[in-house]
């Protein structure tokens, strides 16, 4: 692994690590070093800019945020970590700002808040949801309001992820549904298993039977808080599905971000529901060097055949969190988190996830 900083490059760490993640907005890294009183100190305080290179490529591209000294007469270590570019973003937050009247896209809407920010950010858009639309999504920041909750919550209502790239770079997406010819295996007696480390997680707490999405829209009018007269009138917009393979009993109940109509209330109530179960088994390995069989990095939204006697998984997946380590004597790792192929969707390949057919009047 290679580290440029401010555009000198440094190998000499005793340890690196760049962790990628399809679920959140900004990657991070770290790295150690060691240093002898004969040796010049590394002249890092913070603020400067962080290229990461994995096996040639780069894979990042940020600010070092903390930088901690310590050591003793004749040795010396320091610790350095930092973010990408869109931690700049995550950590703002909006002022006054007001101009979101639908019709607008996801893509224009995160637009502007960066350029409320003043920051150079670019926006890539892979997916091009549906824009939000008058009278139906209510768009309004409240001040103060952090610009990463913000789009976040705009992102949840249209089934995207927002994500950056190798250059820091905004990316809106959804799993991509690519598979790519390499393989996870751990089989018991195989010659030709490629797993140095696992484990795997099964967590239901975050799983309910029914995820219940209220809406602050007006079945009558149509407008925001428009005349419709009572409370419950106005609220009654709403998504409902359900997961039979929860037991009943567990309910989650949330509003929308914003107002929106019950078909969009059902997508988000479905994203809710299918995110839960799919991140409801994390399968984490650690495999050797950067690379996988293709010959190309190992790379986050990508689906992967896992074969696992020892962790019960055999599947394809979808590729969650790449961390690329490196040890500073030349050894190299990547270590995989993996979730469910058709997590990040709006629909699973299982079919258990069924509408009720009454949904729209659950207040009776």
């Amino acid at each position: 692994m290679r580290l440029v900083v401010d555009g000198k490059e440094y190998q000499q760490f005793e340890s690196a690590t760049v962790t990628l993640a399809l679920d959140a907005l900004s990657n991070t890294f770290s790295f150690s070093a060691g240093i002898s009183d004969q040796a010049p100190p590394f002249p890092f305080q913070g603020g400067e800019k962080c290229v990461a290179y994995a096996d040639g490529e780069r894979v990042l591209t940020g600010y070092i945020e903390v930088v901690d000294i310590s050591g003793s007469d004749g040795s010396h270590s320091i610790y350095v970590q930092g973010r990408d570019r869109t931690a700049d973003f995550l950590d703002s937050t909006i002022g006054s700002l007001s101009d979101f009247r639908p019709p607008i896209t996801l893509e224009s809407a995160v637009k502007k808040v960066i350029t409320h920010l003043g920051s150079d950010l670019l926006v890539t858009d892979n997916v091009s949801p549906p824009a939000f639309e008058k009278g139906i999504d209510l768009l309004a920041p409240e001040p103060g309001q952090a610009c990463g909750d913000f789009v976040f919550a705009l992102a949840r209502k249209r089934g995207c992820l927002l994500t950056s790239d190798a250059h820091g770079n905004m990316v809106i997406t959804r799993a991509s549904g690519t598979d790519v010819d390499a393989a996870i295996q751990h089989l018991r007696g195989s010659s030709a298993n490629n797993v140095l480390t696992y484990s795997v997680s099964h967590d239901l707490s975050k799983q309910f039977n029914r995820y219940l999405v209220l809406t602050q829209q007006s079945p009558v009018s149509g407008d925001i808080f428009g005349s419709g007269g009572a409370a419950s009138r106005i609220v009654s917009q709403l998504g409902l599905q359900t997961d039979g393979k929860i037991r009943s009993g567990r309910q989650l109940a949330f509003l929308s971000e914003g107002a929106s109509n019950a078909e969009y209330a059902k997508l988000r109530a479905l994203w809710a529901a299918n995110t839960a179960r799919s991140k409801s088994r994390v399968l984490g390995v650690t495999v050797d060097g950067y690379r996988n069989q293709t010959g190309n990095l190992w790379g986050v939204n990508q689906i992967v055949s896992v074969e696992s006697d020892y962790a019960g998984v055999h599947e394809r997946m979808l590729v969650n969190t790449v961390n690329f380590g490196a040890d500073g004597q030349g050894g190299t790792s990547t270590a995989l988190s993996l979730i469910r192929q058709d997590s990040y969707t709006l629909s699973l390949e299982e079919p258990v996830l069924e509408v009720p057919p009454e949904t729209d009047d659950i207040f009776g």
